[in-house]
């Protein structure tokens, strides 16, 4: 998600696909475009224009200090938040399988996961 740039948002389509697909196994990745995502994107890109945050190489997430968002950014700013809010044993992983388990319940019958592949 950290690497998401505008043009692998296809509003037309209403999708989101990675250019190269997954990172770890190169396979294509195509996410349908919600409205609830679509509105972010929305609010994302106001924000941008109203703040004067620079698009650095057409990224979606970009820190203020006009710099890519690193998975170590992520990471410390989730280990502030864990020791903070006093939780232990918490990795960004985990959010994972909290996405994937509500999508599943959300999901009609008959769909073996979140993403609706049977």
């Amino acid at each position: 998600m950290i690497r998401l740039t505008d043009d692998m948002v296809d509003r037309e389509r209403g999708v989101i696909e990675p250019e190269g697909g997954r990172i770890k196994t190169g396979v294509r990745q195509v996410a349908p475009l919600t409205d609830r995502v679509a509105d972010l994107l929305d609010e994302i890109e106001t924000e941008r224009k109203q703040s004067k945050i620079r698009n650095v190489n057409g990224l979606v997430f970009t820190r203020e200090s006009e710099k890519r968002v690193t998975k170590d950014a992520i990471t410390g700013r989730l280990k502030r938040a864990c020791r903070d809010g006093k939780i232990k044993n918490f990795r960004f992983h985990d959010l994972r399988h909290c996405a994937k388990t509500a999508g599943r319940e959300r999901e009609p019958s008959g769909n073996s996961d979140a993403r609706g592949r049977s």
